[in-house]
């Protein structure tokens, strides 16, 4: 494969790596710190064209590993529970035997709880109906960690 052949195939990698990001980011409503790997693809595509222009080989091999790792990183850093999975979780975790979730324009909440480095500060949030009650739940995506709320979080926006 020609030099030229290769960077074009490297900078379509980048640009599939971008993509699946804020693809996956928006099926986790969010959750996840994107900027973090935006800032480190950006740096690594600057780092293939400065590369590109010196010719050092150990440098390209650099650059390759970094392109390998990239997605590791990002899989490992993927919330444990998606909101789907935390649906689950409140069905074993509600003990009512009727259990319907309402479906709702707010899908997380803003913590301050700090305990990812590469997750937002956010909860999944749940309305459910169960037995004739309405009851507010959020899930922590970290971890699954389940809260029942006391009130509506949301009231005041509706």
């Amino acid at each position: 494969m020609s030099n030229k052949g290769l960077a074009g195939l490297l900078v379509g990698i980048f640009a599939i790596e971008l993509l699946a990001i804020h693809i996956i980011n928006m099926l986790f409503y969010g959750v996840i710190k994107t900027w973090i790997f935006d800032l480190t693809i950006i740096l690594q595509f600057i780092l293939f064209l400065g590369v590109q222009q010196s010719g050092k080989g150990k440098d390209f091999i650099a650059n390759i590993a970094l392109l390998i790792i990239m997605p590791i990183v990002f899989i490992i850093a993927l919330p444990t529970t998606t909101y789907e999975g935390g649906k689950e979780i409140l069905q074993n975790e509600i003990t009512h035997d009727e259990v319907s979730f309402i479906s709702t324009e707010f899908k997380t909440i803003q913590t301050t709880d700090n305990s990812s480095w590469l997750l937002e500060n956010f909860y999944y949030h749940y309305e459910v109906q169960a037995s004739g009650d309405d009851l507010y739940y959020m899930i922590n995506p970290s971890n699954g960690d389940v809260y029942q709320l006391e009130e509506d979080f949301y009231r005041p926006f509706r």
